[in-house]
């Protein structure tokens, strides 16, 4: 199976011919050129036929944008002022762009969109520099969300920070309704999404893609006292890490193709400067904790790297670990300090999804606000390449606690409607492979068995053209 590595390209395998020599009495017979054509093409189908899988791709356009971008999402372009601003869905997912500012209105992009008096709005804003370009730590995107009149509902940022290497990051904008209240941003209207980039001046000035995300919850049918304050008390210990031999689960690029995880220990590759999506399961009323830990490169040429403490040997923040919620707003980060040997990196203890704790002062506790989906998004940093520019075995233990609980009683339906709860696909998606799920030896006995007779089949198909060419030549006048 091809991984994909999120560097460069990959390339076809180009196989030269080597000539033999053969005595006068062995004559080749002569080939047309169209017939060569022929023989060419049977030959590649024999190649593609002994080595299922291979992907071939031009890398002529240079070094690929490592973000999968929603499927069957519009690319919609913002405008450079109020006036100019494009209009878009928010309940959908959209793909743009932003420049590096400077000058003109390049860092600035406005995008408007009609909203209800009804249903609060989530609007997520995903910045996606190219990989090798270079970025600063406080280097990022502010998202504004504001009503007709002008009146700033929220604002939501997101920077690189310490580990400055060029990674998506998300920022949330909201508009919440507050009940019997007739202030700002309660009213039915045209409501204007402002996204502006900061950019440090030895930062690359290479447009940035965009994605973003609109995700509308409903008000509650009644006021609920559990839904206006978040819990008192809830267990802020870390459960023991899942033990046992780690299952293979290859991560996505993007939160749209984030890999399912449960509880359990999981195990990937991951190349310097790569990001892996991971989307774990969090019903209402449920903790999450999640460690991640980078062992060393699959070459071992780490191994040999001398390392005598921080310096010139170090990088600060190699693995970056970083948790969203399901409107892809910042929950926690975590960071670990790599040398060539171990690195983890560990949330911190976080409460149990709950409704109030929108209502939260601290940030972490105001995150936990929904039950749904939840994004681990895990960055290996590029200077890690010092250590060796191959994938690394990177591992993670991911725990859910706690039995889940209905979902608030909402006046309406989520848009999208699973957005909040946790489906059984999502849940079995998630889970460890079963034994029947997994490859099984005569799997490959008929995968095997499937490609050998392909083979075998394309090879008489030659070897019948050539015989035919051969006794033309002979019985040619």
């Amino acid at each position: 199976m091809t991984r994909r590595l999120g560097m460069g390209r990959l390339r076809a395998a180009r196989h030269g011919g080597h000539t033999s020599s053969a005595g006068p009495e062995a004559r080749v017979p002569r080939v047309a050129p169209g017939c060569r054509t022929v023989l060419a093409a049977a030959a590649a189908l024999c190649t593609m036929a002994v080595l299922p899988g291979v992907a071939v791709a031009d890398d002529d356009e240079g070094i690929p944008n490592p973000y999968a971008y929603a499927g069957g999402a519009q690319t919609v372009e913002g405008g450079g002022s109020v006036d100019a601003a494009r209009q878009i869905s928010p309940d959908a997912t959209v793909q743009s762009s932003i420049g590096p500012g400077g000058g003109g209105s390049q860092g600035k992009r406005y995008y408007s969109m009609a909203l209800d008096a009804a249903d609060n709005v989530y609007v997520s804003v995903t910045a996606v520099p190219r990989l090798g370009t270079k970025v600063a730590y406080d280097d990022g995107i502010k998202v504004t969300l504001q009503d007709g009149e002008g009146s700033t509902c929220s604002t939501g940022d997101a920077q690189f920070d310490p580990a400055a290497s060029p990674r998506p990051v998300s920022a949330v904008a909201t508009r919440m309704i507050q009940p019997q209240s007739s202030g700002a941003c309660q009213q039915a209207g045209t409501y204007y999404l402002l996204v502006e980039r900061t950019t440090g001046a030895d930062s690359s000035l290479d447009e940035w893609g965009l994605e973003i995300h609109g995700v509308s919850e409903p008000g509650l049918r009644t006021a609920e006292p559990e839904s206006s304050t978040p819990p008192d008390a809830w267990a802020s210990t870390s459960p023991t890490p899942p033990s046992g031999q780690p299952q293979e689960r290859p991560g996505g690029s993007s939160f749209s193709t984030a890999s399912g995880l449960t509880n359990g220990a999981w195990q990937d590759h991951i190349s310097p400067g790569q990001t892996l999506f991971y989307r774990v399961p969090v019903g209402w009323g449920q903790q999450i904790f999640a460690q991640a830990e980078l062992t060393g490169a699959e070459d071992g040429s780490d191994e040999s790297h001398d390392s005598d403490g921080p310096g010139d040997d170090s990088v600060g923040s190699p693995l970056v670990m970083t948790l969203y919620n399901p409107v892809r707003s910042l929950v926690d980060t975590a960071h670990a300090l790599y040398q060539g040997e171990r690195a983890t990196a560990a949330l911190r203890p976080l409460p149990p999804a709950a409704y109030g704790n929108r209502n939260a002062d601290d940030s972490r506790t105001a995150a936990m606000r929904l039950g749904g989906s939840y994004y681990l998004a895990i960055t290996l940093d590029p200077g890690v390449a010092k250590f060796g520019s191959g994938a690394y075995r990177v591992s993670l233990a991911v725990t859910v606690r706690g039995h889940a609980r209905q979902s608030p009683d909402y006046a309406g339906s989520p848009k999208p409607t699973d957005a909040f709860v946790v489906t059984p696909p999502d849940q079995r998606t998630a889970e460890p492979e079963t034994a029947s799920d997994a490859p099984t030896h005569n799997d490959g006995m008929k995968l095997l068995a499937a490609a050998s007779l392909g083979t075998g089949t394309l090879l008489v198909l030659v070897l019948a053209v050539w015989t035919l060419l051969a006794r033309r030549r002979v019985t040619a006048p």
